[in-house]
Parts: C-alpha cells; structure tokens; sequence
C-alpha cells in the first residue's frame, strides 16, 4: 500500500498509543497499527477509515472518507455500534516441544469495571478457529456480560477481578494460543478491560 495516500504515524499520549495509520485502499479502507507506548505491545484496528489524525487538548481525532470530523477512544461506540475486541497470544509449546499436549481447562485473569465473560478457546497448531460461547456487550455499570455466571470481586479503583475456570474440549496439539473475543456497547464512557493473564491446564503425552 506504499503507493496510497493516507500514511501517517501519531502518538496519543493520553491513551499510551502510537498510531501507524495505513491506506489499504484509497478513499475507501484504511487500518491502524497501534503501539502501546508504555509496554510496546501491539494491536491492529479495523473499520477505522481515517483519512488523517490529529490530537487537540489531548483528544484524538480523525476525518473519515466522508468529510466528516470524529472524536476517537472517548466513548463505547463505534458510531453507535459496539467495539468488538478480537485477541490471539502467541503460538506456545508450554515446555514440552514436539510432544502433544491434551488442553482441560483454561482461566483468563481480567480486570475490568464489570463482571466479564468473552468468548473464549484455544487454537492448536496455528490453525485459526474463533472462541465459542455467547457473549453480551459489556458497559460501565456491574452488570453481567455473557452466558455464565463469573466468581469476581471489586478491586482497586472500583475494578472487579473476574477469574473462573472453563473447560476446553478436543483441543490436541503440538502448540496452543488463547483466542478472546469482547464487545463494549455501543453507549456510555469507554470500558477498561484489562486481560492480565491465562493460566491453562493440559496432559502432556508420551514419546513414541
């Protein structure tokens, strides 16, 4: 795409990001490459079409393929819709390479300003499967996200730590990745959510 216009690097210091904005198809679709300015971690937006960037007072805003002016990360809402959060870690062999492993169960530790529960499950040897279960949009109240019933507890700054065991089924492979899907809804201030760890159980086979 290095012929498109529309390239662009920002940082939103408010927000810990580092914005590489990409023309993938001129005047039509553009995505964003975000750095975490704090830990270097990255992410990719999607359904961004920010033809520029700029920050004003500390808030960031773009102009979309419309002409229109938008405010950015200062609300739940993608333009009334929900934001949806689409998460894979990386490929793992969990200490045991070239040896399968039999996953049972996994716990993903969040934080967040509400009780959680994504869709969550593990894609085994790098073959991409998105997590099931059904999901509810999560707001800034304690209301209840998802299918199930979560064991969690406030936390500092009113955050509650939801952390609960779920099961996996027939995943067996040389290497697993936790896959995690989220939505906020698409009202209200934005809603922290802070995934800190997966701890995740498994058999490890024998060598033939």
């Amino acid at each position: 795409y290095k012929a498109n216009f529309g390239w662009q690097m920002i940082a939103v210091p408010k927000h810990a990001m580092a914005i590489v904005n990409v023309p993938v198809s001129e005047g039509k679709s553009h995505r964003q490459y975000v750095m975490n300015s704090q830990t270097g971690a990255w992410c990719e937006f999607e359904g961004i079409n920010a033809v520029s960037w700029a920050v004003l007072d500390g808030t960031a805003y773009f102009g979309g393929i419309d002409g229109k002016v938008y405010q950015a990360f200062e609300s739940a809402s993608d333009g009334g819709s929900d934001i949806a959060g689409d998460m894979l870690t990386a490929y793992d062999d969990f200490g045991a390479k070239s040896r399968l492993k039999h996953w049972k169960m996994i716990r993903p530790v969040i934080y967040s300003q509400s009780s959680v529960s994504p869709q969550i499950g593990l894609n085994v040897d790098y073959v991409e499967a998105a997590p099931s279960g059904s999901i509810e949009a999560a707001t800034t109240s304690a209301s209840r996200w998802g299918h199930m019933t979560w064991g969690s507890f406030t936390w500092y700054g009113g955050l509650r730590l939801s952390a609960k065991w779920r099961p996996i089924t027939d995943r067996i492979g040389y290497v697993g990745a936790v896959r995690m899907k989220v939505f906020a809804s698409g009202s209200g201030s934005p809603v922290l959510l802070q995934v800190n760890q997966f701890d995740v159980t498994y058999e490890v086979g024998g060598v033939m």
